[in-house]
C-alpha cells in the first residue's frame, strides 16, 4: 500500500540522511565538524544567536526535504526559543532566519525571488516563497509572490520593486 510505502520511504530518508543545522557563519567558512545544532538539548542563548542558519541533510543532496521530516520544524523552533522564516536556498538547502534577527519578510522574500533568478542554477531553484513558522501554533504558513505583491495567507505584505 502507498502509505506503508512512504512511510518506510521517509523513515529510511532520516536515518540515512538525518537534519543537521548550523550556523551560517559555520557553514561559509567551512566548520564541516561544526555542532548540528539539532543534536543539542539546548535552547541556543540569545547572545550568542546567530541572524542565519543553514538546514540540511548530512549529507547535503536534496537536502531541503529535510525540514518535513517528523518535528523537524518544531525542532528548529525548540532550539532557537522562537518563531522563524525559512528561506529555500535550494533543493540542497533552508536557510533559517530566527523572528529575532529582526529581518524584514519582504526583504528576505525579495532576497529569494533575486538569488533565483540571477544567481541559482534554474535546475536547483525550490521555490521563490519563504515560510513562516510560529513555535506557539506549531503552524506553517508560506508566503507567496504574485506578480509584484508577497502574501501570507490573505494578508499583503508589500508591493515589491523586483529586478529582472
Amino acid at each position: 500500500n502507498k502509505t506503508e510505502l512512504f512511510t518506510k520511504a521517509l523513515a529510511g530518508s532520516v536515518k540515512e540522511a538525518p537534519a543537521v543545522m548550523r550556523s551560517m557563519q559555520e557553514t561559509l567558512f567551512g566548520f564541516e565538524e561544526s555542532e548540528n545544532l539539532l543534536l543539542s538539548d539546548e535552547v541556543i542563548p540569545n547572545n550568542e544567536k546567530d541572524h542565519m542558519y543553514v538546514l540540511s541533510s548530512d549529507d547535503g543532496i536534496y537536502g531541503a526535504s529535510v525540514l518535513y521530516y517528523p518535528e523537524v520544524k518544531e525542532q528548529i523552533a525548540e532550539k532557537l526559543g522562537e518563531n522563524y522564516y525559512a528561506l529555500p536556498s535550494s533543493l540542497h538547502e533552508f536557510l533559517i532566519v530566527p523572528e529575532s534577527a529582526g529581518m524584514d519578510p519582504v526583504d528576505l522574500g525579495r532576497m529569494v525571488y533575486e538569488a533565483n533568478h540571477q544567481l541559482a542554477d534554474p535546475k536547483d531553484v525550490l521555490s521563490n516563497n519563504i515560510f513562516y513558522f510560529d513555535k506557539d501554533t506549531r503552524t506553517t504558513k508560506e508566503t507567496i509572490l504574485r506578480g509584484k505583491k508577497i502574501w501570507i495567507g490573505k494578508i499583503l505584505l508589500s508591493k515589491c520593486k523586483m529586478k529582472k
